[in-house]
């Protein structure tokens, strides 16, 4: 989840250029080659923007009277959380040597 984003077309035209130039290591090239070739993110969203999300996303999930709505509010949740227990499991495993039980 990203608060912004450039695609190459944008990058071009100077997206995110002077926040790029002031933070650099806040920006990052997608990870998604095949999808999101080119394309820019900046990393610092912050919990109550995620937080914001998930509730959206939620709302959306159960009340959209919109089918098609529904089950892309459904995924991007599903997608969200796997993206983030993932991420978990990595930081778990490069700091504890292990995926269980909590590092101390």
């Amino acid at each position: 989840m990203a608060r912004s984003c450039c695609d190459p077309t944008e990058l071009l035209a100077g997206c995110g250029a002077a926040a790029m130039k002031a933070n650099p290591k806040q920006w990052h090239n997608s990870s998604d080659e095949a999808r999101f070739r080119g394309w820019m993110w900046k990393g610092d969203t912050s919990s109550d923007e995620t937080t914001g999300h998930v509730f959206g996303l939620s709302v959306v999930a159960n009340l959209s009277p919109l089918e098609w709505e529904r089950t892309l509010a459904k995924k991007l949740l599903l997608d969200f959380v796997a993206g983030t227990s993932n991420t978990f499991l990595q930081f778990q495993r490069a700091c504890c040597g292990s995926s269980e039980g909590v590092c101390m």
